[in-house]
């Protein structure tokens, strides 16, 4: 099942629309920065790259965008999170995804489901507290819920009156938040890498990093595998050997 999958989720991005053959044989090769990797992570970096008004910016993919660890990600998203920089970052992409989709014609599949938070302790229950007074600063709408609601919300819980209440842990509360929910990591990555290309940037499937060196003056001198099968290093493995220069390498394969 994981195998058809996979084989789906790399058929997508490679008919998606995605430049699936590397141009680094006929383009220049210096880029003022190249991002490794073309799953969630690095397509994100290359956008926003694109974004600022970067368009000399080439992203390396040594197989097909989401072959490595984007196309079997869970895709759920929420803002709940300890750290106040982490929930506005979570939040702004979560309102990113409408930008993204409307900007390249591809669809993140995301469906807004809402999520509930459980409090089963008091030290939980005051930190959710804490956490829903620092949504209303970061205009994250989420709102505290009763025991009673929580059940009510999640059928699964332990509903009062049952047996399986008096068993369970019992729940001081929750913390609802409204816009978490699902997509698919497949969608969001393709769209994240046609609106890169259309704002300018370069996207280089087959294109696999073998090796990387400073160049004594700040910048990197990169040797790139063109047309790999994208398995291993060498001539056994295909493709040609490139060198690409860069001022900047932001590493994101398997992140």
């Amino acid at each position: 099942v994981l195998v058809v999958a996979r084989a789906a989720a790399a058929t997508r991005a490679a008919s998606s629309g995605v430049a699936a053959r590397s141009t680094l044989r006929t383009a220049p090769h210096r880029y003022k920065a190249v991002v490794v990797g073309g799953g969630v992570v690095g397509t994100s970096v290359l956008y926003h790259l694109a974004k600022l008004g970067w368009t000399d910016v080439a992203l390396l993919e040594r197989k097909v965008l989401t072959a490595g660890s984007s196309w079997h990600a869970a895709g759920n998203f929420h803002a709940l999170n300890g750290d106040p920089t982490m929930s506005a970052m979570q939040k702004y992409t979560m309102e990113l995804y409408d930008d993204i989709e409307r900007e390249s014609g591809q669809s993140c599949g995301v469906h807004y489901t809402g999520g509930v938070n459980i409090a089963s302790t008091a030290e939980r229950w005051r930190w959710m507290r804490a956490e829903w007074a620092r949504h209303r600063t970061l205009g994250i709408e989420s709102r505290l819920l009763t025991p009673a609601e929580c059940a009510e919300l999640v059928p699964i819980l332990p509903q009062p009156g049952d047996a399986a209440a008096a068993a369970a842990p019992p729940i001081l509360g929750g913390l609802f938040d409204p816009a978490e929910g699902t997509l698919d990591c497949s969608g969001v990555v393709t769209a994240y890498a046609k609106s890169a290309q259309r704002r300018g940037a370069h996207v280089e499937q087959h294109a696999m990093l073998e090796s990387m060196a400073p160049t004594g003056d700040g910048a990197w001198a990169l040797r790139v595998r063109v047309g790999s099968d994208g398995t291993g290093v060498g001539d056994a493995h295909g493709g040609a050997l490139v060198d690409v220069h860069a001022e900047h390498v932001v590493n994101a394969g398997g992140l």
